[in-house]
């Protein structure tokens, strides 16, 4: 068996391990399930993004986009995608750590599969988690909005 770790905060820490609690999961199985399976996936699909700015540099960014000749959309992931690309994220953060278990060769797919991506393990495994998380209380809240209809 190999370890793996996921850095997360105390806060995000409490969320997984309610998550895991609640559906009578071990940490280390829902880490090594959500990595495994976003490992087999590929890169998945596209994330939307929605932010606000305020009107005069809205204004300023639909300008700039014009001026290029691309929707603002397509300006923005201009201007994202080269640092996403070039850097690993760091952080002051205080983390914590959550640790996952995994045969040799799940190691070597899930270490190929992060190098590929850029990103550090520790981090992308508390994403992935965190997102199927919140995925999952979106997808709850609205059964429970239906039965209350």
């Amino acid at each position: 068996m190999m370890v793996m770790r996921a850095d997360v905060t105390p806060d995000e820490k409490e969320t997984i391990l309610k998550h895991c609690i609640k559906n009578k999961i071990s940490v280390s199985q829902f880490l090594a399930n959500l990595a495994l399976e976003d490992a087999r996936e590929g890169n998945g699909e596209e994330q939307e993004f929605t932010f606000k700015l305020p009107r005069e540099q809205a204004q300023k960014l639909l300008l700039m986009a014009r001026l290029k000749d691309k929707s603002a959309p397509d300006f923005i992931s201009e201007l994202l995608l080269p640092p996403l690309a070039n850097k690993q994220p760091h952080g002051s953060v205080e983390m914590d750590n959550l640790t996952m278990y995994v045969s040799e060769d799940e190691h070597e797919t899930l270490k190929e599969h992060m190098r590929k991506k850029g990103i550090s393990a520790r981090n992308y495994i508390a994403i992935l988690a965190l997102e199927k998380i919140a995925k999952g209380s979106k997808s709850a809240s609205r059964k429970e909005h239906k039965k209350k209809k």
